[in-house]
């Protein structure tokens, strides 16, 4: 039986894992790459300790780049230099989930990204190799690193 048919108001989609390939085979990259376990990442942002509360500093805006890099870096063990576009360097653009979000906006459904890693991805122009999507796909939902406000519920 097809599914009824919804009008909607508006569409908010998130950045990493959403429009992006799994963010989790990237960390496992990054781990295989730096001799690491291949959960050591996803192990150290969902335990509830120094990991979690380092990743959730950054998504806030609580820890810039370069400190979370540096402080992360030492929990895991490995060089901090350029850590953040090590991690992310293995997404990619999620071509299904784009086409769904790019036929909505065409249908004149508005559209909307939302993320706590928007800024993070901007950043990685210089490093990664989805950085000329990022920069494609923010512009096609009306994102730019000024429009990037930090928020948290436990402010």
């Amino acid at each position: 039986m097809p599914a009824p048919e919804v009008a909607c108001e508006g569409l908010l989609v998130d950045f990493g894992g959403v429009l992006t390939t799994n963010i989790w085979i990237s960390f496992q990259a990054f781990c295989r790459a730096e001799g690491l376990d291949p959960g050591a990442v996803k192990d150290a942002f969902r335990a509830d300790g120094a990991g979690l509360r380092l990743l959730r500093a950054l998504e806030t805006g609580e820890l810039d780049d370069a400190e979370f890099e540096r402080r992360f870096g030492a929990l895991l063990g490995v060089e901090p230099t350029d850590l953040v576009a090590r991690l992310f360097a293995g997404l990619g653009p999620d071509e299904a989930m784009i086409a769904a979000v790019t036929a909505v906006k065409g249908a004149g459904v508005p559209t909307g990204l939302i993320s706590n890693s928007v800024s993070c991805a901007l950043q990685l122009a210089a490093t990664s190799r989805a950085t000329p999507w990022i920069l494609r796909q923010s512009a096609r939902f009306g994102v730019s690193s000024t429009s990037i406000a930090w928020s948290s519920s436990s402010r």
